[in-house]
């Protein structure tokens, strides 16, 4: 790891979400898009029916593909547009 890496990650564990409020709101709000992003491509996989997902899809790509899906789409995944870690404590 580089030096310049090794000081962000180590500013990054010393972020204290009380005082840096606006980095770590800047940080959940690219979090949570990128989250969107990623479900909207991933519920896409099979929105064209089985004829098509085997034009896309190996069976033996579909199989992990799909066990991605079923872990992503799970309900009750934390977003943090409305639960900012500082309203836990």
């Amino acid at each position: 790891m580089s030096l310049s890496k090794a000081r962000r990650a180590e500013s990054l564990d010393r972020l204290d979400i009380k005082s840096d409020r606006p980095l770590v709101v800047e940080r959940m709000l690219k979090a949570d898009a990128v989250m969107k992003e990623i479900h909207a491509i991933v519920e896409t996989w099979e929105d064209n029916g089985e004829d098509d997902r085997e034009k896309i899809w190996t069976p033996e790509e579909w199989l992990p593909a799909q066990q991605i899906k079923e872990k992503l789409m799970v309900p009750g995944k934390r977003t943090w547009e409305n639960n900012e870690p500082w309203k836990e404590s």
